[in-house]
């Protein structure tokens, strides 16, 4: 079966981030050190804390109606 979510916010998004995270069997520490990023970054999207951008793409996304599906390839 492949994970799928349906993402309406910054919330969402982390949540199927980390759950795909932890199938991918990496610590947040790892993630980070791979994309090259810091280890607070990773715990911040998977807490759902939106920056500027992401929040306003949510805002598009909702006044257009669009929603966004996510899955594991």
């Amino acid at each position: 079966m492949t994970p799928w979510a349906h993402v309406r916010g910054p919330r969402d998004l982390g949540g199927f981030l980390r759950e795909m995270r932890e199938l991918a069997g990496l610590t947040q520490a790892e993630l980070a050190e791979r994309i090259g990023v810091d280890r607070r970054y990773v715990y911040q999207l998977e807490e759902g804390g939106g920056t500027l951008y992401i929040n306003r793409l949510f805002e598009v996304m909702r006044e257009l109606g669009v929603e966004m599906r996510v899955e594991q390839p």
